[in-house]
């Protein structure tokens, strides 16, 4: 059974890099798996997987899409096609273990991050303990080491920033290093995607998740061109397949409602925490042509949203009925 999932990985990886290279555009890819998504909270799982199936054929997946795949096949009852979606897994990024750094008040750290495997059959999961040393081997035989070592650096520089914006003596400082280091931060990573490509395939997808969850909070803005070249160049990374839509519209979503106040946000993706103890989606421009404009970039429905992570949605929005 291992040589055969062997066999079967490097096959894999030899399609997806193959596809990733030829592909224009990602964007039938989020429609396809937005369509799946729908069809995942619906509780169509036959009718998902076959959108998530024709989707992966034609493009490199995320390894978040191919989890809603196996959450699919658990919930049919399908134990060993779930196992071979945990193993395209590893092979499109995932990984079981990592550290990731943040900051607690004044002190950086590393926050041993772990994630859990069920695949509902303790043979399954051991199996796929087994293979993955091999499967992690794979994937990163593909990784440009220092163009990841560049990437780490700027997460890095981003805690250095925050630390000495917490030491500084008085407010006005504390503003200043992180207007000039944010700044400093923002303008390098945007030059890198300026001057090259930056295949997905090519950096770890958790240095991608970091870096590009770290610009969501340090991105600074002093014109409105600014603004407009920053998310034209994260949404051509989207168009590429280097950054998942999800990130992009989090990141956008999350510049937008600071710009307001936290008020509103623009696609849906802000939430708050209520007394109620629920997470409520913030209010949005015009709710009533939200899902219009999120299937124009591939987005399902924002009910799907609600349903998918238990969000109450914002006022004036009708949820479809059970």
């Amino acid at each position: 059974m291992i040589k055969q999932q062997r066999v079967a990985a490097i096959m894999f990886l030899f399609i997806v890099i193959n596809t990733v290279l030829h592909s224009q555009n990602y964007k039938e890819y989020y429609q396809l798996t937005a369509t799946a998504q729908t069809h995942y909270v619906r509780k169509e799982y036959k009718e998902a997987i076959e959108k998530f199936k024709i989707a992966f054929n034609m493009f490199y997946p995320f390894f978040e899409d191919v989890e809603i795949m196996k959450k699919c096949y658990l919930a049919a009852g399908d134990k060993e096609s779930a196992y071979q979606a945990q193993c395209e897994m590893v092979l499109c990024g995932y990984k079981i273990d990592d550290t990731m750094p943040v900051i607690y008040p004044t002190t950086p750290v590393l926050i041993y991050h772990h994630q859990d495997v069920d695949l509902g059959d303790s043979l399954l999961e051991q199996q796929f303990f087994t293979i993955y040393p091999e499967l992690r081997n794979q994937y990163e035989s593909h990784i440009d080491p220092e163009l990841n070592k560049y990437m780490e650096a700027c997460i890095y520089f981003e805690i250095y920033t925050r630390i000495m914006r917490q030491q500084a003596a008085s407010k006005s400082t504390k503003q200043l290093i992180q207007t000039a280091g944010f700044n400093t931060e923002k303008t390098i990573f945007m030059n890198l995607l300026r001057e090259k490509d930056i295949p997905r395939f090519k950096v770890s997808a958790w240095t991608y998740f970091n870096t590009f969850g770290m610009l969501i909070h340090t991105a600074q803005f002093t014109t409105k061109d600014d603004y407009e070249e920053y998310f034209k160049l994260l949404w051509q990374q989207v168009e590429k397949g280097n950054l998942h839509l999800d990130n992009y519209v989090t990141c956008f979503d999350n510049i937008y409602a600071e710009m307001n106040k936290f008020k509103k946000c623009y696609y849906g993706r802000q939430c708050e925490l209520k007394k109620d103890g629920k997470m409520h989606v913030l209010p949005v421009d015009d709710v009533k042509d939200i899902d219009n404009r999120r299937t124009k970039i591939g987005l399902p429905p924002l009910w799907v949203q609600c349903k998918q992570y238990n969000l109450v949605p914002p006022a004036g929005y009708a949820m479809p009925e059970e």
